[in-house]
């Protein structure tokens, strides 16, 4: 999968990335979310970039994570120019501000990435838990997985502590597990 993510052409990857914004950003989750909780894409993931700096022009707060060893955290961000490359080599906040964690408020989405999907929610990542392990500390927040079509299978393995998508959004359209 993620041999297919690397090999899609970055004109195509883009246009698919538009028609996902567009599903995320017209969907009512979004509308009413005061706090969206994004990530910036890496390695072919599902670009995110129009819809953090979307959420940003409407007064949203946005906050994305960043690696503490085998922690992950939440931190506030007001645009993408603040980023600096972190763990991995991913864009993440500074870690000067109050996480997310220590100032939850309001109705939350949570914008997921990953490797695969299936068509009952659930999701493979980078192999290290760390969105599992975070979301199990919020079980009332929003998950909406942004892919790509070919990155939806029918099924793949899960455990008990992997964390489900709630809906996944793709070039094509919204797949509700």
């Amino acid at each position: 999968m993620l041999k297919l993510r690397r090999e899609c052409p970055p004109e195509i990857r883009h246009d698919a990335s538009g028609r996902i914004a567009r599903s995320v950003l017209q969907h009512p989750w979004f509308a009413e979310a005061s706090d969206i909780y994004a990530y910036a894409d890496f390695d072919g993931e599902a670009e995110t970039h129009a819809l953090i700096e979307r959420a940003l022009r409407e007064g949203k707060r946005v906050w994305l994570p960043k690696v503490h060893g085998e922690d992950m955290e939440f931190y506030p961000v007001s645009s993408m120019n603040s980023l600096s490359e972190g763990a991995f080599g991913i864009l993440e906040p500074s870690a000067k501000d109050v996480s997310a964690s220590e100032n939850a408020a309001g109705k939350s989405l949570m914008l997921l990435p990953g490797v695969a999907f299936d068509k009952a929610g659930n999701r493979i990542g980078y192999g290290r838990g760390y969105y599992d392990r975070y979301l199990a500390g919020c079980p009332g927040i929003s998950k909406i997985a942004l892919a790509f079509e070919f990155q939806i299978t029918d099924r793949i393995p899960a455990e008990h502590t992997d964390i489900k998508a709630d809906l996944i959004i793709t070039e094509k359209g919204v797949l509700q597990p």
